[in-house]
């Protein structure tokens, strides 16, 4: 990672966590369609689809006229704690500290320990639907979001010291543990949501999990967790595709599968680089995660760093592909030095094509158009923890274990 580099990152987050600061915590959201009162209380299902995937889409923000309302995605704002514990951690300026806490306190006041009897949250603040007709809401604790806090108190508790970060992050880790966990015959994985009934497996779900439960063992010793990180990681590399790629989901009863290739194969090497301090078969797992980076370098990202949107559609490009990029090729460093090469790439492309001069990120970016409506979670949170990332990787070490 060059000098230059380094600076341009260190300038742009400068500039993004100034337009944060600006704008305050609440924001809209690509999935916030249904988040008016009147609206919601649609009965068409298919209405109620349309509009949600016409705020998604339209380059136009409809928002302000539907009356559709801006709130404080939980989500976005773990990931925002995150980024916020990381610059404390490069920096020491009390500033970043300050934010971090003042945003704990609030997610720590969310969470549903009452409603299910351990920590753990739900991502969104609005209502949902599915294009399958299920609804989501925000009494329903998921993985991702509980993955994600457990990440970040687990850093702040290294930074701080306060035990009141590392007993709510060990608490939800049993609420992982206890309640997403399943383990029968050749499959161990986690559960996407809270009280889910059916089969379907989410094998990003399971990598979310992986790099929370790893984070854990950093601060606290538990065979048990040893023992599901060992066999949810032999479980992910028994279904990785012999082209190192993974499918998005499997319903293994009737042999249904759904591919999505975009920034759901980063999460998967997120979890599995995480996980590899903590496994036994250490040159199985260094195969496949090289396999599966080779499959995101060079099939899901162009030499120029602008990535894929749902391989093979090329368009449009995606910010939150663009953000995860950077994070998963800046880990993956540490192992080969040209992904970090690589991270700097898509880095300097993102900041020169995505980057308003205001600081915010653009959504999406087509040929003859650009997407700029500001989404805090989407876009701002996850560029934070990606210019963050790049930030604290910039001054790694580099290696070949991956020959």
């Amino acid at each position: 990672m060059s000098r230059d580099s380094t600076e341009k990152c260190l300038t742009s987050l400068d500039k993004l966590s100034g337009w944060i600061v600006q704008n305050g915590l609440e924001g809209w959201d690509i999935y916030d369609g249904l988040n008016n009162p009147s609206i919601s209380k649609i009965k068409c299902r298919y209405l109620k689809l349309g509009l949600i995937q016409l705020n998604k889409y339209s380059p136009i923000n409809f928002r302000p006229i539907l009356n559709i309302q801006k709130g404080i995605d939980l989500k976005g704002l773990t990931l925002l704690a995150y980024a916020e514990i990381m610059q404390y951690k490069l920096t020491n300026d009390v500033t970043h500290l300050n934010k971090y806490e003042e945003y704990n306190t609030f997610l720590v006041n969310k969470s549903l320990k009452n409603e299910v009897g351990y920590h753990s949250w739900s991502s969104h603040y609005f209502p949902y639907i599915t294009v399958s007709g299920s609804n989501v809401n925000h009494f329903v604790p998921d993985i991702i979001v509980t993955s994600r806090m457990i990440i970040q108190l687990v850093e702040g508790y290294k930074r701080t010291n306060k035990c009141q970060y590392k007993d709510i992050a060990l608490n939800a880790s049993d609420f992982l543990v206890n309640k997403l966990y399943s383990s029968q015959k050749s499959v161990s994985c986690f559960k996407y949501y809270y009280n889910y009934t059916g089969n379907k497996i989410v094998y990003n779900a399971s990598s979310h999990a992986l790099e929370a439960l790893s984070s854990i063992l950093s601060i606290y010793e538990s065979q048990k967790i040893h023992n599901i990180i060992q066999s949810t990681v032999k479980y992910l590399l028994d279904n990785q595709n012999s082209d190192g790629s993974w499918k998005y989901s499997i319903v293994p009863d009737k042999n249904k599968t759904r591919t999505q290739l975009d920034f759901h194969q980063g999460y998967m090497l997120d979890g599995l680089i995480a996980a590899y301090p903590y496994v036994k078969e250490k040159e199985r797992l260094l195969e496949s995660i090289e396999r599966g980076a080779a499959f995101y370098k060079n099939i899901m990202f162009r030499k120029n760093g602008s990535s894929y949107f749902r391989y093979p559609k090329p368009f449009p490009i995606d910010i939150h592909n663009q953000a995860q990029g950077i994070i998963t090729f800046s880990k993956l460093g540490v192992f080969k030095k040209e992904y970090s090469e690589f991270a700097t790439t898509i880095l300097d492309w993102t900041i020169e094509n995505m980057q308003d001069p205001t600081g915010y990120f653009y959504y999406q970016k087509w040929p003859f158009i650009t997407n700029q409506i500001p989404y805090m979670r989407w876009s701002e949170a996850w560029m934070m923890v990606a210019l963050s990332t790049y930030r604290k990787y910039s001054s790694s070490c580099y290696g070949d274990m991956i020959s």
